[in-house]
């Protein structure tokens, strides 16, 4: 079941009312039940996998916490956490690593097993580790209660695509009684309504471009797959980022609150800085779990820029079982250290001038100010973009297929001549998959709405602002969410309900 379909708007609407109706004590054994039938939805049999996961974490979890200031209490943590690993890789990872070792060593016949890997099982594990190791920190006491922990793991809202939310700060939430708020339901459903337009009209009409291309690099120009892989950037923000408003929202209809999961991650002027906005809830995680006790910046810098390639080495594994999105985690590994090194050089640069020179320096002009802002957003957007291109094509050879016509076959005059070719065809006519006169527009405005929301907010909640704001107009921007969904998302020209990107992984 996703959130694109009308299976889960039934249950979703049906959970909110029998929530608000039923007493407080009925109204977590509902949402656990309807977790359940959420996840069983994809497949009943993968239940079995959440359950038992979930039983072992909690009985660990607790001995962890009993044993607390005893050296057992470690050991308990590093099983948990070890068990919950061993299951991700052997689910996700067995495949790969047996291709690997295969490469290595020459062997014939690798052993390959096929199988159905859990739905959002990387984003279930990566709750339960940091579950584990917040309670050996102390930073919470083991969850008591079977029936609350299961629903921390399971919750609907966050389980295939997160965000990954800490124990800490959802498992309190569980203990409150939520009271219907007319505002928070508003405001709820306009990130719901703003997550689907986001993922069913821009994300999804992106893709018929980006799946075309990429389905056969051969047979295009590299301009065409420029235009894909960045075609590619803006699929996989509306995408997951949608997913992400969608979970917030439907939280926030029940009275729960989630973190922000992505803060405009293209409008950032700096890979550093996109990477602050872009999968938040990973990237605290990552932190916090991975690059601080790795020794995080409170090291030499050699063993700083080691912290950084493995944890984003990491995340790249993460992200799938190929060696493309290690590349591409590690590439953006690289571009952070060298961003950092160059503003080390220009910190030094500015120290040696004279100080007149470091006054006008630091004191530039407006204008100068705005272009360098949009030289420095540009130039992140490309190196983002390029790295896309390991992700997107997910295996070596077709990466650096895609890499090489860009190159060397670039080929724009003719990539013009057959645009404009296209689009004097009128109706019917198709440029890369869509249609020239109802897709095409669709996906441009689409676009030119999602960067005209992302720079409004950037510094305010628009959603919040809607709810508490004046009627009219919260009815007016609903309704044109709701009309853009129905008529170019599910029941669009050539539309067919496409997956989440996300909840592979």
């Amino acid at each position: 079941m996703s959130f694109n379909s009308l299976d889960f708007l039934l249950l979703f609407a049906a959970v909110v009312i029998l929530y608000y109706l039923l007493p407080q004590k009925l109204r977590n054994p509902l949402l656990l039940i309807a977790s359940y039938v959420f996840y069983a939805a994809y497949n009943l049999g993968l239940t079995l996998f959440l359950l038992v996961l979930t039983l072992v974490t909690y009985f660990i979890g607790r001995e962890v916490d009993r044993r607390r200031g005893d050296k057992a209490s470690k050991r308990w943590m590093i099983l948990g956490v070890t068990l919950n690993l061993l299951v991700l890789a052997f689910y996700k990872y067995f495949n790969f690593f047996s291709l690997t070792i295969a490469g290595l060593t020459g062997a014939a016949d690798p052993v390959r097993i096929d199988w159905l890997v859990p739905l959002g099982i990387s984003f279930i594990v990566f709750t339960a580790v940091s579950y584990l190791a917040d309670v050996y920190r102390g930073k919470l006491s083991s969850q008591p209660s079977l029936f609350k922990f299961a629903l921390y793991i399971s919750f609907f809202p966050k389980i295939v695509q997160g965000p990954i939310e800490r124990a800490g700060d959802i498992l309190p939430q569980f203990e409150e009684a939520h009271v219907f708020d007319l505002k928070r339901y508003r405001e709820g459903m306009i990130y719901v309504l703003y997550g689907l337009f986001m993922k069913m009209v821009v994300a999804d009409t992106a893709s018929i471009v980006v799946d075309r291309i990429y389905g056969s690099l051969n047979d295009y120009s590299g301009a065409a797959i420029a235009l894909a892989t960045v075609l590619f950037a803006l699929q996989i923000y509306c995408d997951f980022a949608g997913y992400s408003y969608t979970a917030i929202g439907a939280a926030k209809v029940l009275g729960f609150e989630f973190r922000q999961n992505f803060r405009q991650p293209y409008l950032s002027r700096s890979v550093a800085e996109f990477w602050r906005r872009w999968h938040m809830s990973l990237n605290r995680w990552l932190t916090d779990y991975l690059y601080i006790p790795l020794g995080g910046s409170r090291c030499s810098k050699s063993r700083k820029n080691f912290n950084v390639l493995v944890t984003f080495g990491l995340s790249g594994l993460w992200h799938g079982a190929d060696w493309g999105y290690v590349i591409w985690g590690l590439l953006n590994g690289i571009y952070i250290i060298v961003e950092s090194a160059l503003k080390s050089f220009s910190a030094r640069l500015r120290a040696g001038r004279s100080a007149s020179e470091a006054k006008e320096a630091a004191s530039p002009s407006a204008g100068k100010q705005r272009l360098g802002s949009f030289l420095h957003g540009f130039i992140t957007f490309i190196l983002i973009a390029f790295s896309w291109i390991f992700f997107r094509a997910r295996n070596l050879s077709t990466s650096f297929t895609a890499i090489g016509r860009i190159f060397t076959q670039f080929h724009l005059l003719s990539f013009i001549g057959y645009v404009r070719e296209q689009l004097a065809g009128g109706a019917g006519t198709s440029l890369y998959g869509l249609d020239v006169v109802y897709n095409l527009p669709v996906l441009l405005a689409g676009i030119v709405t999602v960067v005209i929301v992302d720079v409004m907010t950037d510094r305010r909640s628009i959603a919040k602002e809607l709810a508490e704001g004046r009627r009219w107009l919260r009815w007016l921007v609903s309704l044109a969410l709701i009309f853009a969904v129905i008529l170019f998302g599910v029941y669009g020209y050539g539309y067919s309900a496409g997956a989440f990107i996300y909840a592979g992984f």
